[in-house]
């Protein structure tokens, strides 16, 4: 199991991560380039060894190979943007998960060992720098292996939350009165999404990772709030003139969090054109330049989509035309730290809800280029 360390030996550990990456831009599209074979190369190593019944725990063979593809994507944005971060931080959160779905910790464990022996025998000697980064998770298990004891279990958030309830039993009209109380006692939209919206969607999202809720109650509970606050939507007219292009990264999934920041934008009077999920960047710069706009707001949920958002930038400011348009972000994917999003060459980022109007407002006031 995890050995324990101390805090000092711990950000020793950090420093030395740090000083391995970034790796060489070459290795790191050699290794996208083969992502998918590595990836069969570990599922074939994993299922031909003899402790499996006790690497797997209660997780069923899916959610295994569900996680390995999670792991070659976040590993694809661990050596794109170079930063230790997104092993320290992002990793731990999505491995809790998988622990909440029953895979145990002893899989994390040989974990480094499976992708080190799969890289080898994909990329050969160019696997190197790789293997370091392998390496170095092998000697501090600490640093990326979630402890047990911080697997959460407890409902208590769901329950001191109003709404969560109501999204989970498919109560739309008590879903809709708990947050029409709310706006009519004089609660903003921001405070609405930030002390009432997310808690209960991030409650559900646990019991669905803790295996207390089924996919089709989370898939409910997801479009209920979705139609819910559609019906509560007090859109102002456009008062300053300002205009956002809202949207995920673009290979993200998860849009609600676009959708929050859109309708927050509207609330304050900002016209905005909300371009949703999975908009490739071609298609993105396609549309920004048939659009005068003042911003490009991005959600990004995943670490693992941080790529594609850090694409997206690279060849607006490629384009002569577009090179002025300021990005804002936000999301999960930037927990790491004020880094993880300047990495990705963002100019800016909102840390909720209630901060995305004045990030907004200041990135547009910014003079543009001649």
């Amino acid at each position: 199991m995890c050995p324990v360390t101390t805090a000092s030996s711990h950000a020793g550990g950090v420093d030395a991560l740090a000083r391995i990456l970034p790796i060489p831009g070459e290795v790191a599209e050699a290794y996208d380039a083969v992502r998918n074979q590595v990836v069969a190369r570990v599922d074939g190593a994993l299922f031909r060894r003899p402790d499996l019944g006790v690497l797997m725990g209660d997780a069923p063979g899916t959610v295994i190979r569900e996680l390995n593809r999670h792991v070659s994507a976040f590993l694809a944005s661990v050596l794109t943007l170079g930063l230790p971060e997104l092993l320290t931080s992002g990793l731990p959160r999505m491995l809790s998960a998988y622990r909440g779905r029953g895979l145990a910790s002893d899989y994390f464990e040989v974990l480094p060992e499976l992708w080190t022996g799969a890289l080898e025998d994909q990329m050969g000697p160019r696997s190197a720098p790789i293997v370091r980064v392998l390496d170095w998770m092998s000697r501090h298990p600490d640093a990326w292996i979630p402890d047990d004891e911080a697997v959460h279990h407890a409902g208590a958030l769901g329950d001191a939350n109003p709404l969560c309830g109501t999204l989970l039993s498919g109560d739309g009209p008590g879903a809709r009165s708990v947050l029409k109380r709310a706006m009519d006692e004089g609660t903003s939209l921001p405070d609405v999404f930030v002390d009432l919206v997310q808690p209960a969607l991030y409650e559900i999202g646990q019991r669905w990772e803790d295996g207390r809720i089924t996919v089709a109650q989370e898939h409910l509970a997801s479009a209920l709030v979705a139609r819910v606050l559609a019906g509560l939507e007090h859109p102002m007219e456009a008062t300053g003139g300002r205009i956002a292009v809202v949207m995920t990264a673009p290979t993200e999934t998860h849009e609600f969090g676009a959708w929050m920041a859109a309708d927050v934008l509207r609330s304050a009077g900002w016209t905005v054109h909300f371009l949703g999920s999975q908009l490739p960047v071609e298609e993105c710069l396609h549309y920004l330049r048939s659009v005068s706009c003042d911003l490009l707001a991005v959600s990004v949920t995943l670490e693992i989509h941080l790529p594609s958002l850090q694409r997206l930038i690279r060849e607006l400011r490629a384009d002569p035309t577009l090179t002025g348009i300021p990005v804002l972000v936000g999301g999960q994917a930037f927990s790491g730290g004020e880094r993880v999003w300047r990495a990705t060459g963002a100019d800016g980022a909102a840390a909720d809800a209630r901060d995305v109007v004045a990030q907004a407002e200041r990135l547009a006031a910014r003079p543009r280029p001649a």
